[in-house]
């Protein structure tokens, strides 16, 4: 199997609407939002394994089961992605408002949590945001239980991430994958953000 290295990206933290930080940072993960669900009919939110197709199935099951799916671009960047996350990747969460942006080492490979126990702590949250909680009709539990375990989330002043980092992160996207300096090859993203932690440690 090749030996893939670390990389960075940066996740908005953002579902559906929701500033969901409080939950990324007491739970310890980063989670992908648009989850590709097997059917509607059968969502469980105490059996998520259940109903949402796992990213890192083989080829074949994601091709019959994408199969004619709504949003199948952010389905693909969703698996595209996660073949490249490996442990000891980085993920930064930015909070412009805040001036800061919050980093952690990834610990553990992809996974779906199948009950999270975090779960009606997201769905407070989105009540106290005036948004919708019908959980039923827009399966909100998924905003919250795929993704990666991470060691901690540090805050860092965002103005210590170079601005070739910072411009990828105040788009549309809700998430991606850092590119190395656009002038030097050798510089990568990785590397810079480790520099910042290690200085913030």
């Amino acid at each position: 199997m090749e030996n893939r290295m670390p990389i960075a990206f940066f996740c908005r933290a953002k579902p559906q609407n929701a500033d969901a930080l409080e939950i990324f940072l007491k739970a310890r993960r980063v989670f992908l939002g648009y989850p590709l669900m097997k059917g509607a009919e059968n969502y469980d939110p105490t059996n998520l394994e259940s109903c949402i197709v796992h990213p890192a199935c083989p080829p074949e099951e994601w091709a019959r089961e994408i199969t004619g799916k709504k949003h199948r671009r952010m389905y693909s960047q969703n698996r595209n992605l996660i073949a490249d996350v490996v442990p000891g990747s980085l993920v930064v969460i930015p909070r412009p408002e805040s001036g800061l942006a919050y980093i952690g080492h990834i610990e553990g490979e992809f996974e779906v949590v199948n009950s999270p126990p975090w779960a009606e702590d997201y769905l407070k949250l989105r009540e106290r945001q005036k948004l919708t909680i019908d959980d039923q009709a827009d399966q909100h539990v998924t905003d919250v239980a795929q993704g990666w375990r991470v060691d901690e989330f540090k805050p860092v002043a965002l103005s210590l991430i170079p601005g070739w980092l910072r411009h990828s992160m105040f788009g549309r996207s809700m998430f991606g994958r850092f590119r190395n300096h656009p002038l030097d090859d050798h510089e990568t993203a990785h590397q810079v953000l480790s520099t910042i932690l290690d200085g913030r440690s």
